[in-house]
């Protein structure tokens, strides 16, 4: 039998073929499957970078002790250099006592990685025959004849240097010193001190020497 549709064609049904089915749903799946790739490739990116941040931050944390000491190495570092340059200036100057405060600086304990001592500052006073005698009859200084004093005031790095620092030149037979006062500074570590160090006078290590 032979079906003839005689309806007019604006009013007759259109069949559309199958295939632009299959190529919805093979162009849906493959947004889908572009989408999953990025998705999973930005994930293994994200992930990455924090795992390569934890790693860093561990790196990090085991270098601290490290990273610290070259901190304190750096400061005395600092400190030895402004000593030295203190100890030229006065060395290329032609004035009466600076082979005296170069004998001061050479007399503060130090090691191979530099001075434990940072000086702030210091001042001198030149003493006559009469008032080093008085003071040494006091009992100042150890009872020795000083004939220059300096007046420090400085910094230490911890307990032990400020100990070395006093005993360098308690048991130094060319110095007497009269210490004042320290203070340590928590939040630092360190302790600040005042002093004053009298320097023997020539006559009195001549004497000491022919003995």
């Amino acid at each position: 039998m032979i079906k003839l549709n005689l309806l007019p064609k604006n009013l007759r049904r259109r069949v559309e073929p199958g295939w632009w089915r299959l190529s919805a749903a093979i162009f849906t799946l493959l947004v889908l499957l572009i989408v999953g790739y990025l998705y999973f490739t930005v994930s293994s990116q994200l992930q990455a970078a924090e795992n390569q941040r934890a790693d860093l931050q561990a790196q990090v944390a085991q270098l601290q002790p490290y990273i610290q000491e070259q901190k304190n190495l750096q400061a005395q570092r600092v400190s030895l250099e402004k000593l030295l340059s203190v100890k030229k200036a006065l060395e290329a100057q032609f004035i009466p006592w600076s082979q005296d405060l170069a004998m001061l600086i050479d007399q503060i304990p130090h090691s191979q990685s530099g001075f434990s001592i940072d000086l702030q500052s210091i001042s001198t006073q030149v003493l006559s025959p009469q008032e080093a005698q008085s003071l040494a009859q006091a009992g100042h200084y150890g009872g020795r004849v000083v004939s220059v004093l300096f007046t420090l005031q400085g910094q230490a790095a911890n307990q032990e240097a400020l100990i070395q620092f006093i005993h360098a030149f308690e048991n130094s037979p060319n110095f007497g010193l009269s210490f004042h006062q320290a203070q340590l500074v928590k939040d630092q570590g360190i302790y600040t001190f005042g002093a004053t160090i009298g320097l023997v006078s020539p006559s009195t290590q001549e004497a000491s020497h022919a003995r």
